[in-house]
């Protein structure tokens, strides 16, 4: 069993509900018990996430609906993503950004308690780790 959130629940006409609201009771590919559905996830500077495969890519856009404009969740996702890239430049030198970013994503995975937008900040912290 995994905690969700209310999906947005009492949104209008129900074209802003999120997670499991939106999802009600259709099979889902994507499942964050199991790592491998979710590599193939690519979030953007813009908030958005899409993936190739064309399953996980339905889930996250209709199934899911994790794009919801109307729900803020790209905007949201957004303002994670610039709060990290802003950790990034104040926190540390060239030299030890690498080192930074691994103990910061590293707090993130060992934590039983993920903060907002985890898959995004992983995203992007494994990408600046990549990059030396």
């Amino acid at each position: 069993m995994l905690a969700v959130c209310d999906g947005n629940e009492g949104a209008g006409d129900g074209s802003a509900l999120i997670c499991d609201r939106a999802r009600r009771d259709r099979a889902l590919v994507v499942n964050p018990l199991k790592p491998e559905t979710l590599r193939g996830i690519k979030y953007y500077g813009n908030g958005k996430i899409d993936s190739d495969d064309e399953a996980v890519r339905k889930d996250l856009n209709e199934t899911l609906n994790l794009n919801c404009e109307a729900a803020y969740l790209p905007q949201n996702r957004k303002a994670a993503i610039e709060a990290l890239n802003e950790w990034m430049k104040s926190s540390a030198s060239r030299r030890s950004i690498v080192s930074a970013c691994k103990k910061r994503r590293d707090g993130i995975e060992e934590s039983e308690l993920k903060p907002e937008y985890a898959g995004a900040l992983l995203y992007f912290l494994d990408r600046r780790i990549r990059r030396g």
